[in-house]
């Protein structure tokens, strides 16, 4: 994560700035599901609060097939 954000609702996660997510969806250009893997949280998220570089890698891994 890029910075700290404090969930707003109850189906939203918060997290710390450096906060690794995974099992990410992708719901619309604005917001995101994924688990927070410090806490093991999951939950609604902001997308713009995560690098995208990151949540690229972590859609690649939710979504690898099984071998």
């Amino acid at each position: 994560a890029l910075y700290d954000y404090t969930a707003a609702d109850d189906d939203e996660v918060s997290f710390m700035e450096g906060d690794l997510v995974s099992d990410v969806t992708v719901i619309d250009d604005g917001w995101m599901e994924g688990r927070v893997e410090r806490t093991g949280e999951y939950g609604m998220l902001p997308s713009n609060y995560v690098d995208q570089s990151d949540e690229e890698m972590q859609l690649y891994f939710a979504f690898e097939p099984d071998c």
